[in-house]
């Protein structure tokens, strides 16, 4: 047996294993430092029932999550139909005491989460007028998008139509 090759080839082996192995550390070094530098919201878009307010109203509930490592500040929330966008903070459902209006900016830390709450009657009566009118398609989809300080746009897709919301 050559024992010249059989280091040789063993010796190789480790270089490969090693060169491997040191390139897959800088990858995942390189996607560590990226990280901080990402910003991740989660966005939602629910019904919300007030229980013991004494209250009858039914919310819309818009949440925003901050699911990054870094915070986030929101400078505004809108509902985004077609080319247009909504400005919700006059819209915001007030009780006094109880749910507060946000008021932007807000700065939304990791593991986070700001809501904002509209009376469905209003949105559903604001809609409908503005179908009368002609100035929203009832096709358009509707979609809730977020503003950061940056100038960043975060979009979440809420499954209904002007016509949707229009009708209820």
């Amino acid at each position: 047996m050559d024992w010249i090759l059989f280091w040789t080839a063993f010796g190789a082996i480790g270089t490969t294993l090693g060169s491997l192995i040191t390139a897959i550390a800088v990858a995942i070094a390189v996607r560590q430092y990226k990280q901080p530098l990402v910003k991740r919201l989660k966005i939602e878009f629910s019904s919300a029932i007030p229980v013991g307010l004494g209250i009858d109203n039914e919310l819309f509930c818009i949440g925003v999550s901050n699911t990054g490592v870094r915070a986030i500040n929101v400078s505004n929330i809108y509902l985004n139909v077609g080319k247009k966008n909504l400005v919700l903070n006059s819209a915001q459902f007030f009780l006094p005491g109880m749910l507060e209006p946000l008021s932007f900016p807000v700065e939304v830390l990791p593991e986070q989460k700001v809501q904002m709450y509209l009376d469905r009657t209003n949105i559903a009566e604001f809609f409908a007028e503005n179908i009368a009118n002609g100035h929203f398609s009832k096709s358009t989809p509707v979609k809730v998008a977020v503003t950061d300080q940056t100038g960043g746009w975060h979009f979440h897709r809420t499954g209904c139509t002007v016509h949707t919301l229009a009708s209820l």
